[in-house]
């Protein structure tokens, strides 16, 4: 077979295997797709880090998902997806300083990913109670992700419930939480216009 042959193969076998997952809950014959697709093409980290996800989250065998993480990494140490399931994984397990480690590496090698940005804001908020950091992440991930409402929603919650007192000098003026907060309930209006409004 072509190497193009069995790139396709093994993407349309792992594409199944999302669709199996997450659209139909059988976790269990996307894990057997997610096998094959690996069979067919080894050296992908795409399918060894699903695979890691489902034997986490659904098969609940952390050792064995442990070592395919490991395993996504070493193959592509700049694999971001799997770094960032990494961290999450670690905060699964309630290794703090690991988890730690891995959303700060996530970040170093891919600075602009709003994913990993709330991710690692909801942790500082959540696990370290570090606050400045959080809110500084969180409208980092706000600020490149304009189309994505809960992202928005998520800051003026934090604005208004961890950070009330909190005031931002802008033109000579200063503006309160609960100003900033309404900006960013605006935006999620705009980026999800469909919904009922969020000021209700």
């Amino acid at each position: 077979k072509s190497q193009h042959k069995v790139q396709e193969q093994h993407d349309l076998l792992l594409e199944y295997a999302k669709y199996l997952s997450e659209d139909r809950e059988e976790h269990t014959a996307a894990s057997d797709r997610v096998r094959e697709a690996i069979k067919v093409y080894p050296k992908d980290p795409a399918s060894i880090t699903m695979y890691a996800h489902l034997l986490w989250k659904h098969h609940k065998d952390l050792a064995l998902a442990d070592k395919y993480y490991r395993q996504a990494i070493k193959m592509n140490p700049n694999y971001v997806p799997a770094l960032l399931e990494y961290a999450r994984f670690q905060l699964g397990k309630r290794d703090l300083q690991m988890a730690d480690y891995y959303f700060k590496h996530t970040l170093k090698k891919d600075p602009s990913n709003s994913e990993a940005m709330l991710a690692y804001a909801q942790f500082m908020r959540e696990h370290r109670n570090d606050k400045p950091a959080a809110l500084q992440l969180y409208r980092q991930a706000a600020a490149r992700t304009h189309d994505d409402a809960d992202v928005h929603l998520e800051l003026a919650e934090f604005l208004t419930e961890e950070m009330p007192e909190f005031r931002e000098l802008k033109n000579g003026a200063y503006v309160s939480a609960s100003a900033l907060a309404e900006e960013q309930l605006v935006l999620a209006v705009e980026a999800s216009p469909q919904e009922p409004s969020y000021f209700i």
